[in-house]
């Protein structure tokens, strides 16, 4: 598949998948699990082989404590498609864990 043809349905430019590949810019998680469903593996897929203790290259965000504060940051998030894209990772994710 090319990188036109990847990026296509994504809605994204050959060019930015030039970007995400070479690190130029970081990619989504939203962008990340469209990329495993376009490709069609489980979004595991892209962190297979990494160190358990690897860190990225900025400090980890702190982690919520509550239901009350992830809804408090869910709601905070002003773009509807990013909220969707939210609510779809949260459901895989559980989905995972029956």
């Amino acid at each position: 598949m090319s990188q036109t043809e990847f990026g296509e349905p994504l809605g994204i430019s050959f060019q930015q998948i030039q970007k995400y590949e070479s690190g130029k810019n970081r990619v989504s998680a939203g962008r990340l699990f469209e990329m495993a469903n376009l490709l069609e593996v489980d979004i595991s897929y892209f962190f297979e082989g990494l160190d358990s203790t690897s860190r990225p290259n900025k400090p980890l965000p702190v982690v919520l404590t509550s239901a009350e504060e992830l809804y408090a940051k869910f709601c905070s998030i002003k773009s509807p498609g990013v909220r969707k894209h939210v609510l779809r990772l949260v459901s895989v994710m559980s989905q995972a864990d029956e």
